[in-house]
């Protein structure tokens, strides 16, 4: 059976914040959710949250602002705590970083 996921960046701008997020793709009957960086939670709520819906996460979407200043948080709790092995980095500026950081990841990755 193929499984689709959603794109939580779809749905940010619903009232009342992730629970609100988590919910409405389930209920579109979507199995699996693409995270918006960490929505503002602390992983284990995340976790709960994704149970709770019967969700699994797929990837997640991570400015490099973000990513740069929550690194160790995100991928080291966040990634492991939820078995999540890819996140998607959006409007990189300059090759040079986005290289570096990418190896950076990819160290960190089969480290784990």
């Amino acid at each position: 059976m193929l499984k689709t996921a959603l794109q939580l960046y779809t749905v940010r701008n619903l009232p009342n914040g992730p629970e609100t997020h988590f919910a409405c793709a389930a209920e579109a009957g979507y199995t699996g959710v693409e995270l918006l960086g960490d929505h503002g939670l602390e992983s284990e709520a995340m976790s709960e949250l994704l149970e709770k819906y019967g969700l699994e996460p797929t990837s997640s979407h991570v400015a490099l602002d973000e990513l740069e200043s929550i690194f160790d948080e995100f991928v080291v709790h966040l990634c492991h705590l939820l078995d999540l092995a890819k996140f998607a980095c959006y409007l990189l500026p300059l090759v040079a970083l986005v290289q570096e950081r990418l190896s950076q990841v990819w160290e960190f990755s089969y480290q784990l």
